[in-house]
């Protein structure tokens, strides 16, 4: 039996919106400048900008994505408890790089004042590089996350099947493109779509219709 009643759950579904709509804006915020800007020493005028999103990946995703993973977690562990302790495990690092990856990025502002032309362009590669593989091998393991969860949610029928179908079809599909992004292959945008919607689908049945028993 579950140990979360939907009350809780609500929570579940709201820091999962939440860590959604603070990761895209946050990375809007920071790779908006970084790639309009040719010259890195103007990156000082947008500082703020850039602050305010590393704010949002560092801290505010990082709390939100915590707190659905634990409440979940919390809610399968007396009967699921390997699934669960391995969701809680995957989720919880694929959190730590994603966080690292938007460090990686605002780095780029220290770099802007002290280092010289060819240092900032060099660095700004690498720091953006390293942002970009965080962010792969963090959603791969997100994904790995969310098999693991939707599995359960296939077992315990506490929502729809063909919802936990669709987020199991979702995950593998993005898992796939983050694959293909780190061997040249740009599509992971597109792959994201799939699993991203299924993520905001069962946010909002958690947050208005609650689970159903199991």
């Amino acid at each position: 039996m579950m140990s979360a009643n939907n009350t809780v759950l609500k929570f579940f579904g709201i820091f999962f919106i939440g860590a959604f709509i603070f990761y895209a804006i946050g990375n809007y915020l920071i790779e908006s400048q970084i790639h309009n800007l040719e010259n890195l020493s103007a990156i000082n005028q947008q500082k703020n900008q850039m602050l305010i999103g590393a704010l949002l990946i560092t801290f505010l995703h990082t709390l939100t994505n915590i707190g659905l993973v634990v409440i979940l977690f919390s809610a399968f562990k007396d009967v699921f408890n390997i699934q669960a302790y391995a969701y809680l495990a995957t989720t919880l690092i694929s959190t730590i790089l994603l966080a690292i990856g938007g460090i990686c990025l605002v780095l780029i502002i220290p770099v802007s004042e002290w280092a010289n032309t060819y240092n900032q362009q060099l660095l700004d590669k690498l720091l953006q590089k390293g942002q970009f593989y965080f962010y792969q091998f963090g959603m791969m393991l997100w994904c790995i996350g969310g098999l693991i969860m939707c599995n359960i949610l296939i077992q315990t029928r506490v929502v729809p099947k063909w919802l936990s179908v669709w987020g199991f079809i979702g995950y593998v599909v993005f898992m796939a493109g983050c694959l293909f992004e780190i061997f040249g292959v740009a599509i992971g945008t597109y792959t994201s779509i799939v699993g991203g919607l299924f993520e905001i689908t069962l946010s909002l049945v958690a947050i208005f219709k609650g689970f159903r028993s199991p």
